[in-house]
């Protein structure tokens, strides 16, 4: 996530703005990554997870259990990009 989508959000969650740019170059800036890195992970990993699970219900629908398999790992290979 980049610099500006993580001032953006923290702006739209009710951060002013001057707050999030007073934060340039200091720890609580890494802190607020790390943060928005964390959540993005486990927003990943919960959309993969769903995927999968519904996955398991096309026992009847091999394509359509490889395509949502294939899904689930493109959107874990999102945090690996």
């Amino acid at each position: 996530m980049t610099k500006d989508e993580i001032e953006k959000l923290a702006v739209e969650a009710g951060w002013p703005l001057f707050a999030i740019q007073m934060l340039a170059g200091t720890e609580d800036e890494k802190r607020l990554q790390r943060f928005a890195e964390l959540v993005a992970t486990a927003e990943r990993e919960a959309c993969a997870e769903l995927l999968k699970e519904n996955a398991t219900l096309c026992v009847k629908n091999k394509m359509l259990r490889e395509i949502l398999e294939a899904n689930a790992d493109a959107i874990r290979a999102r945090g690996n990009a």
